[in-house]
């Protein structure tokens, strides 16, 4: 009698309080062993750090955009099964009203123009806005319903080279004011699917009979890392501030890049390594050993 062993590993988290990865072995019961869910879940945060040995430095990092890049050994990712999910039209359109109307929002925007994130998304879905006396009135263009435009905005979203996106690539997270990626985002159902259904990332198809494997990394694009300078009260000095925000945000992305290698990776120059994980498959007979079977 044969049963279904398998092993997750941690390889490596560079910003644990920003990122994180998990990946779950299959749900009880599940036999077959040659078609395997890979399920994992990613979070996000804006975290902040700050150097122990220097209290005038320090930032906030986030990102608008990432990749989870699937690599297999022994195995294939199934055609079907695939994980994806598009932003709920009316969810999005009632998020879109809640913050063009909030005070705080508006408040924050020197002169009172609406921020450049929700311009960007006003753009995607072709609206006009426009805001007089610290109120915003908005309309659709001529050419527009926005009730019957054509919505297609994926949060999640397979792409080629065994890799999944997550967050738009212009507009981040746009169910976020400032567009960045925050809380978990492979929890909620696939499209296509309903609350409770079991829709992991992908499935895995056995190309060999005794064990497989899938590694997951997070990836990000160095132009999707947003830096955010800690700065208390107001600087007179624009420019100077402007040049340190730019040395900072260098020396964050370079901290990463030097994590990755320390971790043994070699990502390309315009993208660093978040986190990555693994997990392994095989056949063990009932005494719960590895199945030396081939």
């Amino acid at each position: 009698m044969e049963d279904i062993g398998h092993t997750v590993r941690e390889l490596s988290h560079a910003l644990p309080l920003c990122v994180e990865l998990e990946i779950f072995g299959p749900r009880q019961g599940h036999v077959d062993f040659l078609r395997m869910p890979l399920d994992a879940e990613v979070s996000l945060a804006v975290s902040t750090i700050t150097d122990p040995t220097d209290d005038t430095f320090g930032f906030q990092i986030g990102f608008k955009r990432i990749f989870l890049d699937v690599s297999t050994k022994g195995c294939r990712i199934a055609k079907d099964g695939r994980y994806k999910r598009s932003v709920p039209k009316e969810e999005f359109k009632l998020l879109l009203k809640r913050n063009l109307e909030e005070k705080s929002v508006i408040q924050r925007e020197r002169r009172g123009e609406i921020g450049a994130n929700i311009q960007g998304i006003l753009k995607f879905l072709k609206i006009s806005a426009s805001m007089k006396g610290g109120r915003e009135k908005s309309k659709t263009d001529a050419s527009s319903d926005v009730q019957e435009t054509e919505f297609s905005l994926y949060l999640v979203q397979r792409i080629a080279g065994m890799r999944w996106e997550i967050g738009h690539e212009t507009l981040g997270d746009p169910l976020q004011v400032d567009g960045l990626l925050r809380g978990s985002y492979l929890s909620p159902p696939s499209d296509g699917n309903t609350k409770g259904d079991y829709t992991p990332l992908c499935y895995l198809e056995a190309e060999v009979a005794k064990r497989y494997s899938a590694t997951i990394e997070i990836r990000a694009a160095t132009k999707d890392c947003v830096y955010l300078p800690v700065v208390d009260g107001e600087d007179a000095h624009k420019l100077l501030e402007e040049k340190t925000t730019q040395i900072e945000r260098i020396l964050a992305i370079k901290a990463l890049q030097k994590q990755n290698r320390k971790d043994g990776f070699d990502p390309p120059d315009d993208e660093i390594i978040l986190a990555r994980g693994e997990i392994s498959f095989y056949r063990k007979t009932i005494s719960g050993n590895e199945n030396d079977g081939k």
